[in-house]
C-alpha cells in the first residue's frame, strides 16, 4: 500500500510541476515575454495562469504531505517484491491520471486553451506513468537499491530518480 501512495506522490510531483510550468508559460504569453498564442485577452490570460498556478501548488503541495515527504519509513519485504509493487502502483495511479483527462476533456472544451493543455498534460503524465516510468523507473530502481557500491543515499531517494524518468517520459511523449 505504501508503494501506490509513494508513486501517486511522485505522479502528483510531475503533474503539479508541469501546471506550474504551464501557468507561467500562459503569464509569460500574456505579457508578450513569449508569443505562444495560448489566449485571447488579459483577462483569459491573468486568470489561466493563477488558476494554473494554483492548482499546480497545490498538486506540489498535496504530494509533499503524502509518504514521500517522510522518507524516514522505509518499505519493507524483498526487492523484487518492491519492484512489482511500484509497477503495478505505477500503472494504476498512470490509467487513473488518463481516466481523470479523459473524464475531464470535454468539461473543459468552453474554457480558454490553457486548460484544455492543462488536460492533455494530464493525459500525457498517466502515459508516461503506466509506460516510460515502469519500463524504465522500476528496473533503474532495482538495480539503484541492489548495487552496494553506491552511496546509501541513492537508494534512498528513489521517488526524486523516479520523479526525473517519469518527467522526461512525459516530456518525449508530449
Amino acid at each position: 500500500m505504501r508503494s501506490l501512495g509513494e508513486m501517486l506522490d511522485v505522479g502528483l510531483l510531475v503533474l503539479g510541476t508541469a501546471i506550474v510550468a504551464l501557468g507561467v508559460t500562459v503569464l509569460l504569453d500574456g505579457f508578450s515575454v513569449v508569443d505562444l498564442g495560448l489566449t485571447d485577452s488579459a483577462g483569459a490570460m491573468l486568470g489561466s495562469g493563477i488558476v494554473l498556478g494554483v492548482l499546480g501548488a497545490f498538486a506540489l503541495g498535496v504530494a509533499a504531505e503524502g509518504p514521500i515527504g517522510h522518507p524516514a519509513r522505509r518499505e519493507s519485504g524483498e526487492p523484487l517484491e518492491r519492484a512489482a509493487g511500484r509497477a503495478l502502483s505505477l500503472v494504476l495511479v498512470g490509467l487513473g491520471m488518463l481516466a481523470l483527462s479523459t473524464f475531464l476533456g470535454p468539461l473543459v472544451s468552453g474554457l480558454p486553451t490553457p486548460f484544455q493543455v492543462a488536460v492533455e498534460l494530464l493525459g500525457t503524465i498517466g502515459l508516461a506513468g503506466c509506460t516510460v516510468a515502469v519500463v524504465i523507473g522500476v528496473p533503474l530502481l532495482f538495480l539503484l537499491e541492489g548495487a552496494t557500491t553506491l552511496p546509501r543515499w541513492v537508494s534512498d531517494w528513489s521517488g526524486g530518480t523516479l520523479y526525473l524518468v517519469w518527467a522526461v517520459g512525459a516530456a518525449i511523449l508530449s
